[in-house]
């Protein structure tokens, strides 16, 4: 069964026969489009998938892939799927943006200041994967590294499966939390002082909406992690260490939102609320009639997917059908409430 978003590249029987060599990738129209530029300025001088996806967040049209590239990251297929849109959205063709991809990239790039983007920690040795394993996902390593930091963690584990080896590793990840609550944690609760700019009248909206999550995260992370170091029960200590584990990252993900505004004067927008926020206005624009449609659509796709994530727990793409799942959730208690719906 395929994912609810599917690849929208030709068959490989198409790409096979591509001749890239008859291709020019510099020929192409003049624009004054800006984000025509821009795009095209990434294609020849950039082509990293945190500045790709920075574009594609400002000036995309699709939710859903927002919302992908947001939660899943950086994989081969978020990859591919991130050109394919930019290129459309330029107007570049398949076969233009494919042969630009194969050529190296322009000086410029090697001369502009090094981007300010997430480690990737698939590029890490196993030993520097545990000596920092706090900060890692393990939905976003490859499954052979993720096999062999359980290996070297000395963790037996019932089966081989990549959703067994991550719950390993979210336990052994919160094992390290559980010894010492971060320095940022601690200082959470003292954000007037840390951020001023809060207590502003021009301080967005969101950003406080932010503040409010960011306070029941540390007040869950304080509970779990009491609750952690007195638990004894396997099950019970694979439970909270995931929710330990989540609480943590969600502080430390607002605490990047508030510290960017706070050294930039502006909104940094990888949280996913901010995609959220968008993504409710697009539902509440919508006609009664497209609202019963959407719902029609999230009924189909939910259990869809939730079968997906059922029978393919290695998935490449396991993370990427969680985060979706959730979101199909979302929109749709969003689509009854606005339907008045009581089903």
């Amino acid at each position: 069964m395929r994912d609810f978003f599917v690849c929208p590249f030709k068959t490989l029987h198409a790409i096979a026969n591509l001749n890239i060599k008859n291709i020019n990738p510099f020929k192409m129209k003049k624009t004054n489009d800006p984000i025509k530029k821009t795009i095209l300025d990434w294609f020849l001088n950039d082509r990293d998938f945190e500045s790709g996806k920075k574009i594609f967040l400002k000036h995309g049209a699709s939710m859903s892939f927002k919302n992908i590239l947001n939660r899943g990251g950086n994989s081969k297929d978020n990859y591919k799927f991130l050109c394919y849109e930019l290129a459309r959205m330029a107007g570049i063709s398949e076969g233009r943006y494919k042969a630009m991809l194969k050529v190296p990239l322009n000086k410029v790039a090697e001369e502009k200041e090094p981007a300010n983007v997430p480690i990737d920690y698939n590029k890490l040795s196993t030993e520097e994967i545990i000596k920092s394993i706090e900060f890692v996902d393990p939905s976003k390593l490859d499954y052979h590294l993720l096999k062999s930091v359980i290996k070297e963690l000395n963790i037996e584990t019932e089966n081989k499966k990549s959703a067994t080896l991550q719950e390993a590793f979210n336990q052994a990840r919160a094992k390290k939390l559980s010894t010492v609550v971060p320095d940022k944690i601690k200082r959470s609760i003292k954000l007037r002082e840390e951020f001023p700019f809060l207590a502003s009248k021009e301080c967005p909206a969101e950003l406080k909406v932010l503040v409010s999550d960011m306070l029941t995260a540390y007040e869950n992370y304080v509970k779990g992690h009491e609750e952690l170091i007195n638990a004894t029960e396997p099950q019970i200590i694979a439970d909270l260490s995931k929710e330990v584990v989540e609480d943590y990252l969600e502080n430390r993900s607002i605490w990047e939102e508030l510290n960017h505004f706070k050294n930039e004067g502006k909104i940094l927008g990888e949280h996913p609320l901010f995609a959220w926020i968008t993504r409710e206005k697009e539902i509440r624009a919508l006609s009664n009639a497209e609202l019963i449609k959407l719902r029609d659509q999230l009924k189909n796709n939910i259990p869809r997917t939730e079968k997906l994530i059922k029978d393919e727990p290695e998935h490449s793409q396991f993370g990427a059908r969680v985060a979706r799942l959730e979101q199909f959730k979302k929109e749709l208690e969003l689509v009854k409430s606005l339907l008045e719906l009581n089903e």
